[in-house]
């Protein structure tokens, strides 16, 4: 089995050569977290920023899937900026497939708000948010879900 830095591009060259050309959102080395995408390695190695311009996809259709968290009190400190930046500078693209704040709906909707208006670069972010999670299980049996008060926040976007 190859190194897992190198697992994921092997899964994307196979998909690739089926022919398929379709969106793929590729998962960098770690986290995917944009808080140390070019400053530090949290597992060691290069930075995330490095590794991902070593990614070459055949059908020239990928995202880098990335989150970004914000607990109380933090913001979210010019991280988005720099990964969009970098995408732009590079000709790449991004989805925000995990994004989180504890902050409010305010800090929330400045986030979106610039993701949305960076579409060039940003080909879309998913529902998500830290404890208790946008969704929650009420019944494990039947695994139905309810949304919890979080979920609200994100309802001007949809």
């Amino acid at each position: 089995m190859p190194h897992r830095r190198t697992f994921p591009r092997a899964v994307l060259d196979a998909v690739r050569a089926t022919g398929a050309t379709q969106l793929v959102l590729f998962p960098n080395t770690r986290s995917s977290d944009t808080h140390h995408w070019s400053t530090w390695s949290p597992q060691g190695g290069p930075l995330d920023e490095d590794v991902a311009l070593s990614v070459r996809d055949s059908a020239n259709n990928l995202a880098f899937d990335m989150h970004s968290y914000t607990e109380a009190g933090d913001s979210w400190n010019g991280d988005i900026t720099v990964v969009t930046d970098w995408a732009r500078a590079n000709g790449r693209r991004l989805v925000l497939s995990e994004v989180g704040t504890e902050n409010g709906p305010a800090a929330l909707s400045t986030l979106l708000t610039y993701i949305n208006s960076n579409a060039d670069v940003w080909v879309g972010w998913t529902a998500w948010n830290l404890e208790p999670y946008a969704v929650s299980v009420t019944d494990k049996t039947t695994c139905l879900v309810r949304d919890t008060p979080k979920m609200a926040w994100y309802a001007p976007y949809f």
